[in-house]
């Protein structure tokens, strides 16, 4: 019954993480139709607030209460800093980038939490992994093609920022989630930080959205609060060792929609560093969740 029971709840983990995957994609894909006039940092600004708002009626629903356990505050707001350069980068390298390139680039993330691990925590590396994290960044070279200067290199480096920084956020909310904090609240919180910090910082190269371009903003808002409620509820269920290999699933829906919506396809060179990064992501998975089990 226990195995049933363990099954089950992994099948749960695996679902929510595959919809997290879904709504992020089709972020995306709205973000990116209320145009690149609009600034990156107002639509983080924007999309904040519209998440703070309906997080903040999820936390009511619940029963919670806007309230935290005061050791875990730091944690909250190393979470919500990181989360806003996630927001940030990734929202510049959808606007300069084709959705599957900014994708793939962002989903470099795993290989941030091993080097992180070593560097941060000093723990082991084996040769295995160490070899990954090498292989994730030829991967990631092809994707985006150095030469053509700094400038034209930026969404990429935009793009590989949202990565390093969101392989700090999932575990950290994975520790806040087994502390007891609620899901609903803890989005709400990277929320209104990520708000308070991108006002200011919107300000001086403010654009008036038409109505267009604001309905499209606030409905990125919309999907992104999916996206997180979704991530929170597949890692309070499992761990990400046996789940986030299903996040790559991302990269499918992102060329499937940037396709469709925008007929971007993917050069040769970006389909070899996709190859390369998709391939060694899944052998890491299945090694990580070996070395777990030995």
């Amino acid at each position: 019954m226990t195995g049933l029971a363990g099954r089950s709840v992994h099948v749960q983990g695996v679902v929510y993480i595959v919809l997290s995957a879904f709504f992020y994609a089709l972020t995306d894909v709205v973000s990116r139709f209320a145009g690149s006039e609009i600034p990156a940092m107002e639509k983080v600004l924007v999309r904040n607030l519209v998440v703070a708002v309906l997080s903040a009626g999820l936390v009511v629903r619940s029963g919670h209460g806007f309230r935290w356990k005061k050791k875990n505050t730091g944690w909250f707001l190393l979470r919500s800093l990181c989360g806003l350069v996630v927001s940030f980068g990734n929202i510049y390298a959808v606007d300069h980038m084709a959705l599957a390139d900014a994708t793939i680039l962002h989903k470099l993330s795993p290989f941030f939490v091993l080097l992180f691990s070593l560097l941060m925590l000093g723990e082991r590396i084996d040769r295995f992994q160490g070899l990954a994290i090498v292989a994730g960044f030829v991967g990631a070279l092809f994707v985006i093609k150095p030469g053509g200067g700094f400038t034209a290199a930026l969404p990429a480096i935009a793009a590989v920022a949202s990565a390093v920084a969101l392989g700090v956020v999932y575990p950290i909310v994975r520790r806040l989630r087994q502390d007891g904090e609620d899901g609903s609240f803890i989005v709400f919180f990277f929320a209104v930080v990520s708000a308070l910090v991108a006002l200011p910082l919107s300000i001086g190269n403010f654009v008036m959205p038409t109505a267009g371009e604001l309905l499209f903003l606030v409905l990125s808002g919309v999907g992104n609060c999916l996206a997180q409620l979704a991530a929170s509820a597949a890692f309070a269920r499992c761990p990400g060792r046996e789940i986030s290999v299903y996040d790559y699933s991302q990269i499918l829906f992102a060329a499937i929609l940037g396709y469709g919506f925008f007929r971007q396809i993917p050069d040769g060179w970006s389909v070899v560093g996709y190859v390369i990064i998709l391939a060694t992501s899944v052998l890491l998975f299945l090694h990580n969740r070996k070395l777990a089990r030995d």
